[in-house]
């Protein structure tokens, strides 16, 4: 704006108002200087900036947390004809975009999320019912009572404790959004190979989350060094024709291990592993 048109309408305005801020209706101070209704417009937007009251709001952020720690995660999707049915029932002001798509808008999801950081919006790992029906603590109690008599009896510390156990990694990652050209129907980024191929890690970690090198068995007949070429330092290598952990395997990696923590019998690590036919031949 110029600074003339600063001077002589912003400024006379403002001494007009405060004097008496708050205790004339705007419309009134619209008229005192021939405002138009088209440049004191308020945007619709503005209107309906919360939906619900503070006591309302926690109700929902609550539901939706006890969901998702039961298995039963609402997408924004379902959030969002949620928050519409709760406001259609408790007789809510709501811009008519909700009405006429049944469902909040994004504005009103943004707005939420940044007044609730207990909630963020998360790419959920499938688990199936046997799995998360069977952590229980019927069935998990057990473990723990098994692992208090070699705790006490060794003098463990939460650093000495290991687990261990194989994941399954892809040579062939995921591609990343890129920046292309428009209006082509389909956008190649070269790779290596299409579909890749699958190496086993065992993965090490402690009780108080720190991690060893992990080991890394890949689908050859021989291993050759270039094979974990960028790999963390320290990790170790093998080769396997079938791609899979065998006995003899597992007891490099044990060795390898050992040469990281340096257990001694005076100061012994206590190492966790599944029932993996590899696991139980030692």
């Amino acid at each position: 704006m110029p600074w003339f048109l600063t001077h002589f309408l912003i400024f006379p305005a403002l001494d007009f108002i405060r004097p008496v801020f708050g205790a004339i209706p705007l419309r009134i101070v619209i008229s005192g200087f021939a405002a138009t209704d088209e440049s004191t417009q308020v945007s619709a937007a503005s209107q309906f900036r919360i939906i619900f009251s503070l006591e309302e709001e926690p109700v929902l952020v609550e539901y939706l947390l006890k969901a998702s720690r039961i298995g039963f995660p609402l997408d924004t999707s379902t959030l969002k004809s949620l928050a519409y049915d709760l406001a259609i029932r408790n007789i809510k002001r709501i811009p008519d975009s909700w009405r006429t798509q049944k469902s909040a808008g994004k504005h009103w999801l943004k707005g939420f999320k940044s007044r609730h950081s207990q909630l963020s919006i998360r790419t959920p790992e499938p688990t199936s019912i046997a799995r998360a029906t069977a952590f229980n603590k019927t069935n998990v109690g057990p473990f723990f009572d098994k692992l208090k008599q070699p705790y006490e009896e060794l003098s463990l510390t939460p650093e000495r404790i290991y687990n261990v156990d194989e994941t399954a990694l892809s040579t062939s990652q995921k591609p990343q959004k890129v920046v292309a050209e428009s209006r082509v129907k389909q956008v190649a980024q070269l790779v290596s190979h299409e579909r890749g191929e699958t190496i086993i890690m065992l993965g090490i970690i402690n009780a108080i989350g720190n991690s060893l090198p992990p080991c890394l068995v890949f689908p050859r007949k021989q291993f050759k060094p270039h094979m974990i070429f960028g790999a963390p330092p320290g990790t170790h290598g093998f080769a396997n024709p079938s791609g899979w952990i065998t006995k003899k395997l597992f007891v490099e990696c044990l060795r390898h291990i050992h040469r990281h923590v340096r257990s001694t019998p005076e100061n012994k690590v206590l190492v966790i592993l599944d029932n993996h036919e590899s696991h139980i031949s030692i």
